[in-house]
């Protein structure tokens, strides 16, 4: 009886069909998983470029008004037109509270300090610094604020803010 095998370039053929097909379904798993660490990787430039900033004296609650000034720095253009808005997040005794800040938005329980206008104004260009007032309903005692750019939200920066009361002689307007 004579046996018949298969050909060594048939077997070649074979070799680096299994192969190829391997290499498909291995990138079809591998692709997405990679766009979605990418989509994290464009946060990056965003934790360090917004800040509560200290200079102004502000950064502290009066009664149940909260006032703070957010500012932004090392943001190149592109990038400061990505930023969508802000999101401020009010922690304490077991309650949050998340606050948009966008160009133009008129809120009821956020606006500017000093504004003869309504709507909010959010710093884009270093060195902007713009200070709001909350009006809250909670007793709050830390702040932590997430950029929001076009292609989602992005985890907490790490400025993290401990509210404490206004000191004596801060400026508060109370429009």
């Amino acid at each position: 009886m004579k046996k018949r095998g298969l050909s060594q370039v048939i077997e070649s053929v074979l070799l680096v069909l299994v192969t190829i097909v391997a290499v498909f379904i291995i990138a079809g798993f591998l692709m997405p998983w990679i766009r979605e660490q990418l989509d994290k990787t464009s946060c990056v430039k965003y934790n360090d470029a917004l800040y509560f900033d200290e200079d102004m004296g502000y950064n502290c609650r009066n009664g149940t008004n909260y006032y703070f000034s957010v500012g932004v720095k090392n943001l190149a253009e592109k990038e400061a037109e990505e930023l969508e808005s802000i999101v401020l997040s009010f922690e304490g005794e077991g309650k949050q509270v998340a606050v948009t800040i966008a160009d133009g938005a008129s809120k009821s329980d956020i606006r500017m300090l000093n504004a003869s206008e309504q709507k909010l104004v959010m710093p884009r260009n270093p060195p902007e610094v713009y200070t709001y007032v909350y009006e809250g309903k909670e007793n709050y005692t830390r702040a932590s604020l997430y950029p929001k750019i076009k292609s989602g939200l992005c985890a907490k920066n790490d400025e993290l803010l401990r509210i404490l009361s206004c000191r004596a002689g801060t400026t508060l307007d109370v429009a």
